[in-house]
């Protein structure tokens, strides 16, 4: 049986069948929520974010291809697996939903055993993955968040934190510059690769992928899934750079580099069933605000705003 807190939600217009996918995950413990659109199930994922979608293909207002493009360009939404439903069986739509970043598809019509299986097998999958990367990365995210409260704060990184609550703004950056970049076609590695083999891929790439961004002088505010967000501040540096051309300038050394990775790729993964390894990057530029999100004592620096916001869906626009 299913976790309690498990949350799904299921995004099909056709309400007898919304209806009895709910019946189903909620006999097997799930907590499930249902919309009858695309447009209605977006909102629900933005106000509160389910652990899996399961959403259908063809659907008035909005389909279930605008509705994953949205998910992937929203940093807090980009990780949930998400399942199609459809009676599609052509090539192209498989292709393109894959390339949005489906994790699965699964054909109408379907039994119960069929859907249990499905959701239940990406959910274990995810946890898995989640949970050997967190071992991994953890030290390298710790490292570098306390680099960027020393590069606030101009000490030990304690000032800027010790007395602010979370939620609240410590500083505000006008006119800097955010750089989103992921691996392409990850969903495919997570799939055919062990969970320490995406982690040790991760690793490496990460390590990679971060270095353009510190020679070029910005900050890698966060680690999200299989991508990175950096910041790049709003100060001129011995070349009289901007904030923009720098990032822009780590962006074509982070591609430069993703190419080289490539090789490292293929000497630790020959299997030709492996898609050419490759990076997305979007780059935007406005105004952006330094807050302290999450609980006490567990809060974390990020960077809010539309700036932000319109980064991830040109980083997103790079997928098609």
């Amino acid at each position: 049986m299913a976790d309690a807190k498990k949350k799904v939600l299921v995004i099909e217009d056709e309400p007898s069948i919304r209806n009895n996918i709910m019946l189903m995950l909620k006999v097997e413990r799930y907590a499930a929520t249902g919309a009858e659109n695309g447009r209605v199930g977006l909102e629900l994922a933005r106000s509160d974010p389910p652990d899996l979608i399961l959403c259908d293909v063809m659907m008035p207002e909005m389909d279930g291809f605008a509705v994953l493009e949205a998910l992937r360009a929203e940093p807090r939404l980009a990780e949930i697996p998400f399942i199609f439903l459809t009676a599609l069986d052509d090539r192209s739509s498989t292709r393109r939903g894959m390339n949005l970043g489906a994790d699965d598809y699964l054909p109408k019509p379907f039994t119960r055993n069929e859907l249990m299986e499905a959701v239940n097998s990406r959910l274990k999958k995810f946890e898995n993955l989640t949970q050997a990367l967190a071992a991994r990365l953890v030290p390298q995210r710790d490292q570098l968040t306390q680099k960027f409260r020393e590069k606030i704060s101009g000490g030990d990184g304690t000032a800027a934190l010790e007395d602010t609550d979370p939620g609240t703004l410590t500083g505000k950056i006008a006119e800097a510059s955010v750089l989103f970049s992921d691996i392409r076609n990850f969903t495919t590695y997570s799939e055919r690769l062990t969970s320490d083999e995406i982690a040790e891929l991760l690793n490496a790439y990460l390590e990679t992928a971060c270095a353009p961004v510190l020679r070029c002088g910005g900050v890698v505010m966060k680690f999200i899934g299989d991508g990175v967000m950096a910041l790049f501040e709003p100060h001129q540096d011995e070349k009289g750079e901007s904030h923009a051309h720098r990032a822009v300038r780590a962006g074509l050394a982070m591609q430069l580099a993703a190419l080289e990775f490539r090789e490292w790729v293929k000497q630790h993964h020959p299997s030709p069933s492996l898609p050419e390894f490759s990076i997305g990057v979007g780059i935007h530029s406005g105004e952006v605000l330094l807050c302290h999100v999450g609980t006490p004592g567990r809060g974390e620096l990020t960077v809010i705003g539309d700036t932000v916001n319109i980064a991830s869906r040109l980083e997103g626009q790079t997928k098609e």
